[in-house]
């Protein structure tokens, strides 16, 4: 599913990293296939004395590692890198083994791609805190803030694309009424709006690529909260509103430092609806998926 965009992914993401939150002590060759009771499979790393449950999270498997299945679950697949696939049936323990043709660089970016997709898509978050992507919380805080931005930093972008459809826009913290402003590189404004939600579907009058524009959100109790917005050209394989998720996953993995989720939100926002595509709007909205945790970016 992923052979035609391997290009895009190595211009994309610059290294890999052992930073994972289930960070392991060798290169994984194989990974269990994600089921709903994954959690009750255990796995015995090589070389521990104590095993540790499965999860959608932790999953990948290294040579030598130990799989428990229990005796009520009828069978669980295992899939390796090289595309063997191995049954455990019920009550069995298997051991995992080693690749005679160890998966090198690209091997590697197309299965951590292959992993962040699925758990973007195929997994909700653990807690979604946002009611209706910012309607809980408008009154709860002092500070404004935007799930989207990644980093609450006033010098930390917005890339968008050169399109001049909506751009829907929402935050929490604060008290309305809010005010939101919008001006362009020469100061001038061109949004200056009383909202009673924390939402507004935003367009801008000019989206040739290189155009900047500043974003200004405030309240009565909240500090001045602002954002750059920057015109960009987007990678050749993104073209239209008719783009795949994988090449928006894609254009999540931008290690360049660069914040697509914005876009990738208004993209989303256009799809027809589906399980993955709410699952992934959820995880933009939680702001809880790091690509340090899945070895993408340095």
């Amino acid at each position: 599913m992923f052979n035609k965009f391997y290009v895009f992914y190595v211009l994309l993401i610059l290294g890999l990293s052992m930073n994972s939150a289930f960070a392991l002590d060798c290169d994984f060759v194989a990974k269990i296939h994600p089921f709903d009771r994954i959690g009750e499979v255990q796995i015995l790393r090589a070389g521990k004395k104590q095993a540790e449950n499965a999860s959608s999270e932790n999953r990948r498997l290294c040579p030598g590692d130990v799989v428990k299945v229990p005796k009520y679950l009828p069978q669980i697949q295992i899939k390796y890198q090289s595309n063997k696939r191995k049954i455990v049936k019920a009550g069995q323990l298997y051991q995992v083994i080693a690749l005679q043709k160890p998966c090198q660089a690209l091997c590697k970016l197309k299965t951590n791609m292959e992993y962040l997709f699925e758990q973007f898509t195929k997994t909700k978050p653990t807690t979604v805190s946002l009611i209706d992507f910012g309607s809980k919380g408008a009154s709860e805080s002092s500070s404004i803030k935007m799930p989207l931005a990644a980093s609450e930093g006033s010098d930390y972008e917005f890339f968008l694309s050169a399109d001049n459809s909506a751009i829907p826009l929402f935050w929490y913290g604060g008290k309305v009424p809010y005010k939101l402003t919008v001006k362009d590189a020469l100061g001038k404004v061109i949004v200056n709006e009383q909202l009673e939600k924390p939402k507004f579907s935003l367009t801008l009058p000019d989206t040739k690529i290189g155009s900047k524009y500043s974003l200004t959100i405030e309240s009565a109790n909240s500090k001045v909260y602002q954002k750059p917005l920057v015109v960009m050209a987007l990678p050749d394989v993104i073209k239209s509103y008719t783009e795949t998720m994988e090449k928006l996953v894609a254009l999540f993995a931008d290690c360049e430092d660069r914040n697509w989720r914005l876009e990738i939100w208004r993209r989303l926002n256009v799809m027809p609806d589906s399980e993955a595509k709410r699952n992934f709007m959820e995880h933009l909205a939680e702001n809880d998926i790091d690509l340090y945790d899945f070895e993408l970016c340095e």
